[in-house]
């Protein structure tokens, strides 16, 4: 049998994408998040980036300075950003931001220095309760339901690294939260707090705007509850912003995206935080086996990915021993007997199936493996081995792969068993008792 055929332009077709926008598709190993090409990476924000707030005072010194954020004394103070502002800015809802970077007064006498520490320096964010132009002076009234402590500890600031000289003061080290704040729309309230700094402290760039844009409430004290009150005083930051990108599936191949991204391409999202080293269908790993009885379940390998597990060289047909993409299951006799697993005329690729015993974790032995069963079209498999009553047996289904080169897609594994017609005992074996067990049977039926 040739399998020129089977590596047609119908296969190929399958695990190239139609969007001639994505980087030319590979082998979706684990560990490896594909890129977008040049033509679809100019349409799609970016993943990572920094947002300045105001955005009024990305390339200009602010016209006030605050003595909160990095002060020298025990402070707490809420900044309030409108919502107005965020998406003039470019922030979007479902956005992570994973720290924030400060930007010193340029009149500071220690633009650009020195270094510094504090026992204790909080970041928390929310979504504010109230609107910049309607702050309470009441610090837990303006907190939002998803209220958050980001950031908490010891703080040690590296002043050195602001940039001086120029038009305006450069923005210092990053501050990283800990807990990364899912931004939802709105209004986004910060809120720092901080005790005495040990040595140094700096005046903090702000901007005085239209109340309505942006406000902020002081508070005394690091247990600071009652400010004075709102002023549309804002402290000037960069937001460090993750674009929760996640493995999106997308006609077989992984890309790492946002969620709209990857549903504008008709991918399948798994989830803000997942990578393509992690992501896949539930039973894609041999340990993740779904269980399975007699009789037809539907399957497709185009979201999985590949085992590294080839198959012994006694498996071979003359096709190789490579398997792509897989799908695991696991089914469980109840009895000796013989087990059929076949994709014999039931899927629309060059299918690969194996069955083993063993811990998935641990060593495998194979019991039987097929790549093409003769009487079978496109390169189908069905595969047929005896089995012990209890013992689990683990199948798996894939396809004909050659290196970089692998096939995939749907179809139908159907599982067939039957058990040993004179093993009475289920003991997995014929012998003296399951004579007993079938002349003990005998006699009147109850």
């Amino acid at each position: 049998m040739t399998h020129a055929h089977a590596r047609t332009a119908a296969t190929l077709a399958a695990a190239t994408l139609a969007s001639a926008a994505l980087a030319q598709p590979v082998s979706p190993g684990r560990g490896e998040d594909r890129a977008f090409g040049e033509a679809a990476a100019a349409s799609i924000a970016p993943p990572t980036l920094g947002v300045a707030l105001p955005p009024e005072v990305v390339a200009a010194q602010g016209d006030s300075n605050e003595g909160t954020s990095l002060g020298l004394f025990s402070n707490t103070a809420q900044i309030v950003y409108s919502a107005e502002m965020l998406t003039g800015a470019g922030i979007e809802p479902g956005d992570l931001i994973t720290g924030l970077v400060f930007r010193v007064n340029g009149g500071d006498p220690d633009d650009g220095g020195p270094a510094w520490s504090v026992d204790d320096y909080q970041i928390r964010m929310s979504t504010a309760a109230n609107p910049p132009e309607a702050l309470a002076s009441d610090l837990a009234a303006n907190r939002g339901d998803d209220y958050l402590v980001v950031r908490s500890g010891p703080l040690s600031y590296d002043g050195t690294q602001h940039s001086v000289g120029g038009p305006y003061s450069g923005f210092g080290p990053e501050i990283g939260f800990q807990q990364p704040f899912a931004y939802v729309g709105g209004d986004l309230l910060v809120e720092y707090t901080h005790g005495v700094i040990a040595s140094g402290g700096l005046a903090g760039d702000a901007q005085l705007m239209p109340i309505e844009l942006g406000a902020s409430v002081f508070a005394p004290g690091f247990d600071g509850t009652d400010g004075g009150g709102a002023s549309g005083q804002v402290t000037v930051v960069r937001l460090s912003i993750d674009r929760g990108v996640g493995a999106c599936f997308i006609e077989g191949a992984c890309y790492a995206l946002r969620e709209p991204d990857c549903q504008a391409l008709g991918g399948t999202f798994q989830g803000a935080g997942t990578t393509c080293a992690s992501a896949g269908p539930p039973n894609d790993l041999i340990c993740d086996a779904a269980p399975v009885g007699e009789g037809t379940i539907a399957f497709d390998t185009s979201d999985a990915t590949r085992t590294d597990l080839d198959l012994p060289d006694a498996c071979d047909e003359g096709f190789g021993v490579e398997v792509s993409r897989d799908l695991w299951y696991r089914f469980v006799p109840t009895a000796s007997g013989t087990l059929v697993v076949s994709t014999c005329d039931q899927a629309e690729f060059d299918t690969r199936l194996a069955a083993y015993t063993g811990a998935c974790d641990g060593t495998l032995t194979l019991l039987a493996c097929d790549d093409d069963a003769g009487g079978c079209s496109d390169f189908t498999s069905l595969m047929e081995f005896t089995v012990s009553p209890g013992v689990p047996v683990l199948i798996r289904v894939g396809g004909f792969a050659d290196f970089d080169f692998e096939v995939f897609g749907s179809g139908s594994l159907t599982l067939t068993f039957s058990p040993c017609p004179f093993d009475a005992d289920g003991s997995g074996s014929v012998d003296f008792n399951d004579l007993v067990s079938l002349l003990s049977a005998f006699g009147g039926c109850p």
